[in-house]
């Protein structure tokens, strides 16, 4: 090991500003979070566009998004900006672009054919995934580099998952107050200023937290190997090496398959709540079926930030996800008792509230742990090979993502219209809403549990993460 690594004596970083880093997950979280949630529902029952062409419209725009991610990764690691540091310039560039991005999306013309409203859609949707690696990617990658100390980035990891599942329901409560009709597109244009707003306040806030730092980053950053000229094939290939290692691709794959499963749930809940169990006056019911899955994954962070400590991360997060297939299980029961006996009525509000608690207590493992797991792996790697790659290694985490939540928006879009769903219209016959339940049940489970196949052959342990000493002292006395 090289010997500038040796054990941290005291954490480095102010809890003034892990909140401003930590804060900065809320806001791109609610851009996410909104188009993720509700832009299948805003083409498809809205704006009349078929299930297939809008699930081809997201899945193209985050495919081609999903090249972005390496380029971005790569320059990030590479990028010493006297006045910006590595981070942060493409931090600034996405907090501005973003909200502009936004409004310009869910500002679709209401008489537009519905081609240009699917080319509408997938440039839109291609553009604000790519300005979200403009942030996301640098800003994980900050993450990493702000502290060595483990314990103290489990602090902030929690921090940041608390403000991320947050902005997970800032969208869920303004769904149900902003959009009564469900169908006015008007509604959704409003909900998109609201939702920039909050993208350009705690962007700024991570932005500005975390910029007095930027000095003593740059003190303790590896140099950059002017060799490595930023050339596509190379950056591409280097990209695509580190699957080679064992650990990463179980972490990466594993977790570009839970976050499926999410998107299954959130995507084709709002379907399943409304077109099958009955909860079709408004948003209201749906909301709150929604914000208890995301209450329960924001208290389950007590259990995730401690559990490790005492069985470490990986069978903690394998442990979350068998919480959430049983509560899935829960939920596929009432849906086969309401849908083939009659023995469940319409709208089992009650009912349905356990079997989304159980998913997000289960879930909120997945929305913690990995990144924790994704830290340590990074200063493993980093240790052995005396350079610091956080960037790409977050780029990784970010392109599976992407390429998981196309799979899926195509394959729910596809399966849609397989099962009869009819677009534009709020009533949908008995056979849908059963089709509707099954993508939800088969989809959300088969993935979930190839997840946790995945994780398992993680083998990254505690023991094995050695703890950085970074230079200790007041950043802002030095000029940036």
């Amino acid at each position: 090991m090289s010997t500038a690594y040796k054990r941290a004596k005291k954490p480095i970083i102010p809890l003034g500003t892990k909140l401003m880093y930590a804060a900065g997950s809320l806001g791109y979280c609610v851009i996410q979070q909104t188009t993720g949630g509700l832009m299948m529902y805003f083409g498809n029952v809205a704006h009349d566009v078929s299930g297939t062409l809008m699930g081809l419209a997201i899945a193209v725009g985050m495919i081609c998004d999903a090249v972005n991610d390496p380029i971005v990764g790569h320059l990030s690691d590479r990028s010493a900006g006297a006045l910006l540091g590595r981070r942060h310039g493409f931090m600034l560039i996405a907090v501005i672009a973003i909200p502009i991005i936004n409004i310009l999306l869910w500002a679709l013309p209401e008489a537009m054919p519905a081609a240009g409203k699917f080319l509408w859609l997938m440039g839109g949707m291609a553009l604000i995934e790519i300005f979200n690696t403009f942030f996301q990617t640098p800003y994980h990658a900050l993450g990493n580099d702000l502290t060595g100390d483990t314990r103290e980035r489990t602090v902030m990891q929690t921090l940041k998952t608390v403000f991320f599942l947050v902005g997970m329901a800032v969208p869920t409560v303004l769904m149900a107050v902003m959009l009564p009709s469900k169908t006015d597109v008007k509604e959704y244009a409003e909900l998109a200023y609201v939702t920039s707003s909050i993208m350009l306040v705690f962007g700024a806030a991570a932005f500005m937290g975390t910029h007095n730092q930027i000095p003593r980053l740059r003190a303790a950053a590896f140099p950059v190997k002017p060799a490595e000229a930023p050339r596509l094939k190379n950056v591409l290939g280097g990209f695509f090496a580190v699957l080679k290692i064992k650990d990463f691709r179980a972490l990466v794959i594993g977790y570009a398959l839970a976050t499926m499963g999410t998107a299954f749930i959130i995507t084709i809940g709002m379907h399943l709540f409304e077109f099958t169990f009955g909860f079709s006056d408004s948003f209201g019911a749906t909301a709150v079926l929604f914000g208890t899955m995301l209450a329960a994954a924001v208290v389950s962070q007590l259990v995730w930030a401690r559990l490790p400590r005492l069985i470490d991360k990986k069978p903690s997060l394998i442990l979350g996800l068998i919480i959430a297939l049983f509560g899935l299980a829960y939920i596929a029961m009432i849906f086969v008792l309401h849908a083939y006996s009659g023995l469940v009525s319409d709208r089992p509000l009650g009912l349905l509230i356990v079997g989304m608690a159980l998913i997000g207590f289960g879930l909120g493992a997945n929305f913690m742990l990995p990144s924790a797991m994704l830290a340590d792996f990074t200063q493993v790697q980093a240790a052995r090979y005396n350079e610091n790659r956080a960037g790409t290694y977050s780029a990784f985490m970010t392109f599976a993502y992407k390429i998981g939540q196309a799979v899926t928006s195509l394959i729910i879009g596809v399966m849609l219209d397989t099962v009869g769903f009819r677009a534009g219209t709020t009533v949908q016959s008995a056979g849908a809403g059963a089709g509707i339940g099954w993508i939800l049940v088969a989809g959300t489970g088969t993935v979930l549990v190839a997840a946790a196949v995945l994780y398992k052959r993680y083998a990254i342990r505690r023991a094995d993460v050695p703890e950085i000493s970074q230079p200790v002292h007041d950043a802002e006395d030095e000029p940036i």
